[in-house]
Protein backbone atom coordinates (compact mmCIF):
# COMPACT_ATOMS: atom_id res chain seq x y z
CA UNK A 1 0.00 0.00 0.00
CA UNK A 2 1.38 3.41 -0.95
CA UNK A 3 0.00 6.73 0.21
CA UNK A 4 1.45 9.86 -1.33
CA UNK A 5 0.90 13.56 -1.39
CA UNK A 6 2.51 16.57 -2.97
CA UNK A 7 2.28 20.34 -2.71
CA UNK A 8 3.15 22.47 -5.74
CA UNK A 9 3.52 26.24 -5.65
CA UNK A 10 4.64 28.62 -8.38
CA UNK A 11 6.42 31.87 -7.53
CA UNK A 12 7.25 30.89 -3.93
CA UNK A 13 10.42 32.64 -2.65
CA UNK A 14 11.07 33.89 -6.19
CA UNK A 15 11.37 30.38 -7.70
CA UNK A 16 9.46 29.40 -10.83
CA UNK A 17 8.31 26.22 -9.07
CA UNK A 18 8.61 24.62 -5.62
CA UNK A 19 7.22 21.14 -5.01
CA UNK A 20 7.22 19.11 -1.78
CA UNK A 21 6.39 15.41 -1.90
CA UNK A 22 5.84 12.69 0.70
CA UNK A 23 5.13 8.99 0.34
CA UNK A 24 4.37 6.34 2.93
CA UNK A 25 4.81 2.74 1.80
CA UNK A 26 3.43 -0.16 3.84
CA UNK A 27 4.75 -3.59 2.83
CA UNK A 28 3.55 -6.89 4.22
CA UNK A 29 4.20 -10.47 3.15
CA UNK A 30 3.23 -13.82 4.64
CA UNK A 31 5.59 -16.82 4.58
CA UNK A 32 5.36 -20.51 5.41
CA UNK A 33 8.26 -21.50 7.67
CA UNK A 34 9.14 -25.03 8.66
CA UNK A 35 9.88 -25.54 12.33
CA UNK A 36 11.36 -28.68 13.88
CA UNK A 37 9.73 -29.74 17.15
CA UNK A 38 11.41 -32.26 19.46
CA UNK A 39 9.46 -34.46 21.86
CA UNK A 40 9.83 -37.68 23.84
CA UNK A 41 7.51 -40.60 23.15
CA UNK A 42 7.79 -43.82 25.18
CA UNK A 43 11.20 -42.70 26.44
CA UNK A 44 12.53 -42.16 22.89
CA UNK A 45 13.48 -38.70 21.58
CA UNK A 46 11.69 -37.93 18.31
CA UNK A 47 11.22 -34.90 16.08
CA UNK A 48 8.60 -33.69 13.67
CA UNK A 49 8.37 -30.77 11.26
CA UNK A 50 5.52 -28.27 11.48
CA UNK A 51 4.61 -25.49 9.09
CA UNK A 52 4.23 -22.13 10.80
CA UNK A 53 2.90 -19.01 9.08
CA UNK A 54 4.82 -15.81 9.74
CA UNK A 55 4.30 -12.25 8.53
CA UNK A 56 6.98 -9.67 7.77
CA UNK A 57 6.03 -6.00 7.58
CA UNK A 58 8.00 -2.87 6.71
CA UNK A 59 7.11 0.80 6.59
CA UNK A 60 9.07 3.29 4.47
CA UNK A 61 8.75 7.07 4.51
CA UNK A 62 10.07 9.12 1.57
CA UNK A 63 10.34 12.92 1.42
CA UNK A 64 11.37 15.09 -1.53
CA UNK A 65 11.82 18.68 -2.58
CA UNK A 66 12.07 20.07 -6.12
CA UNK A 67 13.02 23.69 -6.78
CA UNK A 68 13.04 25.30 -10.23
CA UNK A 69 14.95 28.60 -10.03
CA UNK A 70 14.78 29.19 -13.82
CA UNK A 71 12.81 27.52 -16.61
CA UNK A 72 15.64 25.24 -17.83
CA UNK A 73 16.96 24.05 -14.41
CA UNK A 74 15.37 21.90 -11.71
CA UNK A 75 17.13 20.98 -8.46
CA UNK A 76 16.06 17.95 -6.41
CA UNK A 77 16.81 16.57 -2.97
CA UNK A 78 15.15 13.66 -1.23
CA UNK A 79 15.32 11.08 1.53
CA UNK A 80 14.15 7.49 1.36
CA UNK A 81 13.58 5.08 4.24
CA UNK A 82 13.54 7.55 7.06
CA UNK A 83 14.07 5.80 10.41
CA UNK A 84 10.82 4.01 11.13
CA UNK A 85 9.96 0.91 13.17
CA UNK A 86 12.69 1.41 15.77
CA UNK A 87 15.52 1.68 13.22
CA UNK A 88 17.96 4.53 13.77
CA UNK A 89 17.73 7.46 11.33
CA UNK A 90 21.16 6.91 9.77
CA UNK A 91 21.00 3.10 9.65
CA UNK A 92 18.54 2.87 6.77
CA UNK A 93 18.47 6.42 5.37
CA UNK A 94 19.07 6.81 1.63
CA UNK A 95 19.51 10.50 0.74
CA UNK A 96 19.66 11.63 -2.89
CA UNK A 97 20.25 14.90 -4.74
CA UNK A 98 20.26 15.87 -8.37
CA UNK A 99 19.38 18.27 -11.12
CA UNK A 100 17.64 18.37 -14.51
CA UNK A 101 18.44 20.63 -17.42
CA UNK A 102 15.90 21.11 -20.21
CA UNK A 103 17.19 22.86 -23.30
CA UNK A 104 14.98 23.68 -26.30
CA UNK A 105 16.40 22.55 -29.66
CA UNK A 106 14.22 23.39 -32.66
CA UNK A 107 10.82 21.72 -32.04
CA UNK A 108 11.85 19.43 -29.13
CA UNK A 109 13.42 19.58 -25.68
CA UNK A 110 16.80 18.00 -24.87
CA UNK A 111 16.95 16.67 -21.29
CA UNK A 112 19.91 15.89 -19.03
CA UNK A 113 19.27 14.38 -15.59
CA UNK A 114 21.89 13.70 -12.92
CA UNK A 115 21.28 12.15 -9.52
CA UNK A 116 23.60 10.96 -6.76
CA UNK A 117 22.17 8.41 -4.32
CA UNK A 118 23.89 7.58 -1.05
CA UNK A 119 23.51 4.03 0.27
CA UNK A 120 24.20 3.21 3.95
CA UNK A 121 26.63 0.37 3.12
CA UNK A 122 28.51 2.07 0.26
CA UNK A 123 31.40 4.46 0.97
CA UNK A 124 30.64 6.61 -2.10
CA UNK A 125 27.36 7.55 -3.71
CA UNK A 126 25.93 6.01 -6.85
CA UNK A 127 25.65 8.40 -9.81
CA UNK A 128 22.79 8.11 -12.30
CA UNK A 129 22.90 10.09 -15.55
CA UNK A 130 20.21 10.06 -18.21
CA UNK A 131 19.75 11.84 -21.51
CA UNK A 132 16.41 12.29 -23.24
CA UNK A 133 14.40 14.06 -25.86
CA UNK A 134 10.86 15.33 -25.34
CA UNK A 135 8.80 15.95 -28.49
Amino acid sequence: VRLGSSYRCEGLFGFNLVMLTAELELLSAQFDNEQTVFFIENGIAKSTTETVKSTKSQTHLKLGLLVQPVRVLKLRVGMDRLGLQGIGLTESLRPAAGFSIEYPVQSFLALIDYTIVFEPNAPLGMSVISLGIRF
